[in-house]
């Protein structure tokens, strides 16, 4: 485990200490609550995050959802197998 390092904070003399984010998860690490958010925050350059919204544009989908879509296709490519065997088609449809 890492040990705790307290983060700075030079902008906002009132905020509190935040700690640095935890163990990578694992596939033997607690699970996640069904139905709770899972937040990702992703910081792209102009030019990627310019390529990216017009994609998801021009498919019809939001960012997250096209980010989301792209994601399980890669999944199952290295599975050998089709999104729909990884994830059920009604839950499938909720990002189309």
């Amino acid at each position: 485990m890492r040990p705790y390092t307290k983060a700075a904070s030079d902008s906002k003399p009132n905020s509190k200490s935040r700690k640095p984010p935890g163990i990578r998860a694992k596939e033997t690490g607690p699970r996640l609550k069904q139905g709770a958010a899972l937040q990702v925050v992703a910081y792209p350059r102009a030019n990627t995050k310019a390529v990216l919204v017009d994609a998801a544009r021009r498919t019809g989908f939001s960012v997250s959802s096209f980010l989301l879509i792209a994601g399980l296709e890669k999944a199952a490519g290295l599975r050998d197998c089709q999104v729909a065997d990884l994830v059920p088609q009604d839950e499938l449809r909720r990002y189309v």
